[in-house]
């Protein structure tokens, strides 16, 4: 009995969320007409709701208490920013918003577990609900940038369980926690800095952060405009937020480790910047600028500090808030101008000034100073 009130402490947004998702199946069976419009209210009340339930709850753990609040307001900007979630195939909207609130719960699961393999499993259903989410529309670009999606969830799987097999046979755990207060005698072991990195890895894949490789980037150009705002914001703050939590229990004493993440998101950071100074299409733009940030907030992760985890919040805060605005400057210049190249917009500071200030401030914000 106290595990179960324990578990409805812990969990009483997701289990709201869950709630809102049975009610939006109850719904496909009856209602037909503005079916949009309706799933995306109960969508909304469902985020606003989980967001209020924080009021109620005890806070044990500042961190992924802060977290989770920051995937619900970045959900509820991502409806707002992206405006139709849906351009095609509105007769499914209660089903494909049931879809994004299960990969919202799979998102506050992934920062809430303690155990990997928990967490491993959060991380795979999130993966696949993205996966559906991109797959959705059915048509030639939505099967190219899925196929490319699942691709890189599989591989990132695949490390991600690699590295907790290793943990398992190598301690006997896969609880962060009980990891951390044995990680000293550890610590310099080969298979310990070996199954960190692929987890590590499993993370840097999803989060595009591939030097030489373009994928991520093309899997956003290939989506409509509201899956791309999606990849470029939701899974930025769990895959973060996650791997803050990672560094401080398992890899603060892991020097070696560390200091080779910083190493390599410097270079990706600085390869990144080349790529974005020579793109032209918008969309490529804006998941190059995500790759930068995510960059950038790794190199933060890795101080594995209080300052650090307080600096990945407020990064993390500023990014949403940067990345909706992009994405709101875009959609509504793709309606009036019909383009994702940034040369069609020349010209547009001398017929909106005001508006073009602000889109470059949001630029700025998004090349990595924030």
């Amino acid at each position: 009995m106290e595990l179960i009130n324990d578990f409805n402490k812990i969990f009483v947004p997701e289990l709201i969320i869950v709630f809102f998702i049975i009610i939006n199946i109850i719904f496909s069976f009856f209602i037909k007409k503005q079916e949009y419009k309706i799933a995306k209210i109960t969508t909304v009340t469902a985020l606003i709701a989980a967001l209020l339930s924080y009021y109620t709850m005890p806070v044990s753990n500042i961190f992924p208490v802060t977290s989770k609040i920051i995937i619900l307001l970045s959900a509820l900007l991502l409806l707002f920013a992206s405006h139709n979630l849906l351009t095609e195939k509105r007769d499914k909207s209660f089903l494909i918003f049931s879809v994004f609130l299960c990969a919202i719960i799979c998102a506050l699961g992934l920062v809430t577990f303690n155990n990997l393999l928990y967490s491993f499993l959060a991380f795979l259903f999130f993966g696949i609900f993205s996966y559906l989410l991109i797959s959705y529309r059915n048509n030639d670009k939505s099967k190219q940038a899925a196929n490319l999606y699942r691709y890189c969830l599989t591989i990132a799987s695949l490390l991600f369980l690699c590295g907790i097999v290793i943990f398992y046979l190598y301690i006997g755990n896969t609880d962060i926690m009980y990891i951390n207060s044995i990680s000293t005698a550890y610590t310099d072991s080969f298979y310990y800095l070996i199954s960190s990195v692929f987890i590590v890895l499993a993370f840097i894949i999803m989060l595009g952060i591939m030097p030489f490789l373009n994928i991520f980037e093309n899997i956003c150009s290939l989506s409509s405009s509201g899956i791309s705002t999606y990849l470029t914001i939701i899974p930025v703050i769990a895959y973060i937020s996650f791997l803050s939590k990672f560094f401080v229990f398992v890899c603060s004493d892991n020097l070696l480790c560390r200091i080779t993440i910083v190493l390599i998101m410097t270079f990706v950071v600085i390869c990144s910047t080349f790529r974005l100074i020579k793109e032209e299409n918008i969309k490529k733009i804006y998941a190059i600028s995500s790759v930068i940030n995510s960059a950038l907030l790794m190199i933060i992760i890795t101080g594995c500090s209080v300052y650090s985890i307080s600096a990945v919040i407020i990064g993390l805060l500023t990014y949403i808030i940067t990345m909706s605005g992009l994405w709101i400057v875009y959609i509504m210049l793709k309606t009036r101008c019909q383009s994702e190249e940034i040369k069609d917009y020349k010209g547009l500071f001398y017929t909106r000034p005001y508006f073009t200030s602000a889109y470059i401030l949001c630029i700025i914000s998004a090349i990595g100073l924030p």
